[in-house]
This record gives structure tokens, sequence and C-alpha cells, in this order.
């Protein structure tokens, strides 16, 4: 069984917009699973579809035997799904560890080892947690929002464009953490613009255009596909 297996999705954000158009994908422990495809195929809206943002028209959501299509965003991280926007994903008046205690509203009975565990994991935040967040950098920022996510032990982490913005020093860093948290036990669904690099860090893929599943397959496969790399990197 799938940790997750989401089939034949249409949704969208009003009574006659369908950005997605009947689409699948699944998503097995341990793995890292990246959604890829030109601007307006669904990425974005197939995660929120998944974390409870946007509800699906038709088509199933599942997760470990459960459908959660149609759960609000706050049951749906009770499953164990955390959702990590591209934009507005901290608190900038507060400090580091007053974002990660906002972090663990739904799991404040671990409160304390889940904070240690993200420290450890993330040692330069444990060294800033006093500091608000405000004055993060743009990857210190993606970093604490990801750790905010972790501070509710979840099973399966949604991450859109984290990399956005980020200088090429920043985005490897970050791209190296999402590795260290896959090991941790924490699968990864993920929408990247930055699709080499994606793929290179991912077990499967998944490309969408126009709402539709376009292809699919192995990471590996995809990142050396001739036309993928015509498609993403403008290679002839």
């Amino acid at each position: 069984m799938s940790l997750l297996k989401v089939d034949q999705v249409v949704a969208g954000y009003g009574a006659h917009d369908e950005i997605l158009k009947s689409v699948g994908m699944t998503v097995e422990s341990g793995e890292i699973v990246s959604i890829l495809g030109p601007n307006g195929a669904g990425k974005s809206t197939l995660l929120k579809a998944i974390a409870g943002l946007v509800t699906p028209r038709s088509g199933t959501v599942v997760f470990m035997g459960e459908s959660i299509a149609g759960l609000r965003p706050r049951d749906v991280s009770r499953c164990g799904i955390v959702f990590v926007p591209q934009e507005h994903n901290i608190f900038a008046s507060l400090s580091i560890e007053e974002n990660l205690e906002i972090g663990a509203y739904l799991e404040k009975s671990n409160y304390k080892s889940h904070l240690a565990r993200v420290y450890e994991r993330m040692p330069e935040l444990a060294e800033r947690r006093r500091h608000l967040g405000g004055t993060l950098s743009g990857g210190q920022r993606q970093l604490l929002a990801m750790a905010m996510a972790l501070m509710v032990g979840p099973k399966l982490m949604l991450l859109d464009e984290p990399t956005a913005g980020l200088s090429p020093a920043a985005a490897e860093k970050l791209f190296e953490m999402v590795r260290g948290i896959r090991d941790d036990g924490v699968a990864i669904a993920m929408v990247e613009q930055n699709a080499l690099r994606s793929l290179m860090v991912s077990d499967r893929a998944y490309i969408l255009v126009d709402g539709r599943n376009a292809r699919r397959g192995s990471a590996l496969e995809l990142a050396h596909d001739k036309e993928i790399r015509e498609i993403f990197l403008g290679e002839k």
C-alpha cells in the first residue's frame, strides 16, 4: 500500500475553473517525489488538494489507507501530512523558537523532543533561536518553515517551490536538507522549478502539463531524457 495515492483528481479555485484535470500520483514511504511542469500546469494546486487547502471536485486522495479528500487542513495535518508554502511561511515578528512553538500547536505533548531533534538537524537555527524570523536570510527562512512543519512529527512533507529566489549555494544546502529529512523517515513530495537538480535528489517524478499527467518515471531516467532536458534546460 502506498503512503499516498492520488487518483483522477479534478480541482480548481472557482465554480467553472478546472486547474487539475484528472491528475494522479503516488508517494511511497522513504521517497522523495518531484512534481515538475511549466507555469500554470497545476503543480501547486495538486499539493494544495492533498493538504486540504483546495477541495477536489472528484477523484480520490488516500493517505495510509484512509480517504482525506475534503478534510480541513488542520485535520490533514493531524493525519501526518504537512504543507510548506512558497511564501508567507514564517512569522517575521516572532523569534525562531516562537515560530517553532507555533508549528507544534497540533503536537504539544512531544514539543521538547521534536524541538531537540529539529535543532540537532538544523544547528544554525539553534544558534539563532532568539533572533526574529524577519532577520533571517531567504535560505534560513525556508529552513525555519521546514522546521516548523517537522514540529508535528509528520510522515509526509509537501514542499512548494522551496528553492525559489535562493542563491545556488542556499538552494544546494536546502536540497541536502530535504535529503536529510527523508533519511529521518519523512517522505517528501516537492514542486520545483529547478527541475534538473530536483530530479537528482528525487527517487521518482511526475511532469504535469495543462493540469494532466504528461510523464512519470524514475527521476534518474527523466533527468537523462533528451526531451525533458530540451524542455526544461533548453538543451539541443
